[in-house]
């Protein structure tokens, strides 16, 4: 790992030797997630209804009102899937750490 250039570049604060020119400190950068899907692509994993392979499980019940709301189904769906990625993201930037036993 040493010898990565990314590494190289911002090695840590705490680096005694360091190889080639450095650009900043591996601590005093920031990091960021994205992540994304394309509805245009096969995104069958994320909106199966009752499939082995299905990422997501949508049971009767969520899908009866889903189809309730009209429109498409699908991008309904997508859009829960995104909403929860932003949930898990908004729980993992928390500061407070809550232990259920």
């Amino acid at each position: 790992m040493k010898e990565h250039q990314f590494y190289a570049l911002y090695p840590s604060k705490e680096a005694k030797d360091t190889i080639g020119r450095r650009k900043g400190y591996f601590e005093d950068l920031l990091m960021y997630c994205g992540m994304a899907f394309d509805p245009t692509e096969d995104v069958t994993a994320l909106c199966s209804n009752g499939e082995s392979d299905s990422l997501f499980v949508w049971n009767d019940q969520v899908m009866k009102e889903l189809k309730a709301k009209g429109g498409e189904v699908r991008k309904y769906q997508l859009d829960a899937v995104a909403y929860l990625w932003e949930l898990c993201y908004d729980l993992l930037l928390g500061t407070r750490v809550t232990m259920c036993l």
